[in-house]
């Protein structure tokens, strides 16, 4: 039997990027998702997930890595 594994980018990982629910760094809502590091339109609000272009400032301040999605209620 022969498997074939595919090799994953985890580069994201291994920089300490953000990754995940954390803290909406605009302050708008509970929470947004971040990708590779970067705040999406994908937004929390209790249980209610909803969509938010992101605002054309910049955010308040980045939200701590260490604080994932503990700090949301995920």
């Amino acid at each position: 039997m022969y498997f074939r594994t595919q090799r994953r980018d985890t580069g994201a990982v291994d920089q300490g990027n953000l990754h995940g629910w954390h803290p909406d760094p605009f302050g708008r809502h509970e929470a947004r998702y971040f990708s590779a590091g970067c705040p999406t339109k994908l937004v929390r609000d209790g249980d209610a997930e909803s969509y938010d272009q992101l605002p054309a400032t910049e955010p308040a301040a980045r939200p701590d890595p260490d604080a994932g999605t503990a700090a949301v209620g995920a």
